[in-house]
């Protein structure tokens, strides 16, 4: 009985795919800016809760909430900074089956150049080297401008979490990019 219990779990709980997570920092020029690559840390944390003030104007996470998300093994968090100056993060959540987006905010004054594609890229390559099938996240649902970046990318929305947002009980509109090459097509055909 036992044997078969084995057998059963590895079917409803597929063995990990999920290669290596951590990323080497890096340089990248985006419009004349030198912009270090760095994945986020533990020392991050106070820089994280000023950056979110400045994209927010609140704080929808707290320093315990990053602290968290930094310490967990399927995740990876990556910050960007140009000179001192920590000017965006993205951060998401990796299963065998999906990549899931769990926070991108870039400070308002370096907006419009191009980090918020640069970031979404290095997801998305990091989603398909892992073999997911699919990359999500969740958006204000009245914040259309992330709507479109995101739909740019090929997100398309699939439902909305009533009172998502704890602060100001906001919905969310969640949003599934399909990876699969199969599907992909199948889409553009219909166009």
């Amino acid at each position: 009985m036992l044997k078969k219990f084995k057998q059963l779990e590895k079917f409803f709980k597929p063995a990990s795919n999920i290669e290596d997570l951590k990323l080497d920092p890096f340089v990248t020029i985006i419009m004349d800016h030198r912009l270090q690559i760095i994945p986020a840390s533990q020392n991050d944390l106070a820089e994280l809760l000023q950056l979110e003030q400045k994209v927010y104007h609140e704080q929808p996470w707290d320093a315990r909430a990053f602290a968290s998300e930094l310490r967990k093994k399927d995740t990876i968090y990556l910050t960007v900074y140009e000179a001192e100056r920590l000017v965006a993060l993205i951060g998401a959540r990796f299963t065998p089956m999906e990549a899931h987006i769990t926070n991108i905010m870039v400070d308002p004054v370096y907006q419009n150049m191009g980090i918020g594609h640069f970031l979404l890229d290095i997801i998305m390559d990091r989603a398909k080297a892992n073999g997911c099938k699919v990359v999500s996240l969740e958006v204000r649902a009245d914040n259309e401008k992330a709507q479109a970046l995101y739909r740019e990318y090929g997100f398309q929305p699939t439902f909305v979490r009533k009172d998502y947002y704890q602060n100001d009980h906001q919905d969310a509109l969640n949003m599934v990019r399909d990876l699969r090459p199969d599907n992909r097509k199948r889409k553009k055909k219909k166009l």
